[in-house]
């Protein structure tokens, strides 16, 4: 089970995710490890192949984008599970997205 958010925002909300999957005797695939020694965008691709099913948590942040990038990874993670279960925890409200959060929001719908 693939997990997408943010490492600075929801820990409690990643550790209880992590525990209900690993409850299932399932693996979840998260990003808490730190570094790695390759690019992050071809470090959750593979990961996001090996998956099947995409578990979203976000609140105010909508990620990051990198150099070479036109899109957060966040996107990019739910843009490459569209053909897979997607389980999505958005937390409302979220005061410090401001104007972004009708833009989240949609975001989320697709």
């Amino acid at each position: 089970m693939f997990v997408s958010s943010t490492l600075e925002e929801l820990a409690t909300e990643r550790a209880a995710a992590r525990a209900a999957i690993e409850q299932l005797l399932l693996a979840p695939v998260m990003f808490e490890a730190g570094a790695r020694a390759h690019p992050p965008q071809a470090v959750y691709q593979a990961y996001l192949e090996q998956s099947d099913i995409f578990i979203g948590i976000y609140w105010q942040r909508y990620g990051w984008v990198g150099p070479g990038m036109t899109t957060s990874g966040l996107e990019d993670e739910l843009r490459l599970a569209a053909g897979m279960p997607r389980l999505l925890y958005v937390k409302i409200p979220a005061p410090a997205a401001g104007a972004r959060s009708g833009a989240n929001a949609r975001w989320h719908q697709g």
